[in-house]
């Protein structure tokens, strides 16, 4: 009978952990899917609740950090992106790295010219504006997302952008929406998606000197690389940092 009573007891534990992890997954899967559809801080709210029960998850942290960055809470994304740099998978760590070094070249503004702080969920729209200190000109980046794309009658400055990703890398996954969206949005700019897997690409990957996914390259009409850059560019800064290019003469 004690036997009985014991293998009943294990098995409600064990039930009570399988249940506990499928919580847990079904959150992380909820968190991602909110993500994708832009909605930041309907994810943040699912991956806190990842974290109660796994402080130390790595990739949780990572989209918690991409999700602050969205939302312009730059403080908050970089203690996240911190995190997976130091308890994280190696496989994240870079693209940590990169994150956390592209915040470092950020300026915050506000659409409404609202004094409201960055972690307030109902300021005016935020525009991350990644600085060109990141890129290899270094030149001022800084930009008027609202500036007209390009001069009447005259080619784009841009002629190509290309992004290296690896099917492996959240910060990949999390740009797809920014890039179809640029796609719609430039349509005289060539795009350019390569798979960094693909042994065919490997000439453009030394060309461009690229060692953490994705990796944004943008090249202008002459094929003079104008910016590159490591880590995910996302939303506005992506289209800030377009626009700062297409202006310049």
């Amino acid at each position: 009978m004690r036997r009985i009573k014991w293998l009943l007891s294990s098995a409600l534990v064990l039930t009570g952990i399988v249940v506990g992890q499928n919580v847990l997954a079904a959150d992380m899967q909820s968190g991602i899917k909110k993500y994708n559809a832009k909605d930041y801080q309907g994810a943040l709210n699912d991956f806190k609740d990842v974290l109660k029960a796994k402080p130390n998850d790595g990739l949780c942290h990572y989209y918690m950090a991409m999700c602050n960055q969205c939302l312009a809470r730059i403080g908050e994304a970089k203690l996240h992106y911190q995190k997976v740099i130091d308890v994280g998978p190696a496989s994240l760590k870079a693209n940590a790295q990169a994150g956390l070094s592209q915040l470092d070249k950020v300026t915050v503004r506000y659409g409404g010219g609202s004094s409201a702080s960055a972690g307030s969920s109902t300021a005016s729209a935020p525009l991350v504006v990644a600085s060109a200190a990141g890129a290899k000109d270094g030149k001022d980046g800084k930009a008027d997302a609202k500036a007209e794309a390009k001069p009447e009658g005259k080619k784009p400055n841009v002629k190509r952008i290309i992004m290296f990703y690896s099917d492996s890398s959240p910060g990949s996954m999390s740009m797809e929406s920014t890039w179809d969206d640029a796609k719609q949005k430039y349509k005289d700019i060539e795009f350019t998606r390569l798979n960094v897997a693909d042994p065919s690409n490997a000439e453009m990957i030394s060309q461009y000197g690229v060692s953490s996914y994705p990796t944004t390259v943008v090249i202008d009409q002459g094929g003079k690389v104008l910016h590159n850059q490591a880590g995910a560019i996302l939303g506005d800064a992506f289209s800030t940092m377009v626009d700062g290019y297409l202006k310049k003469k």
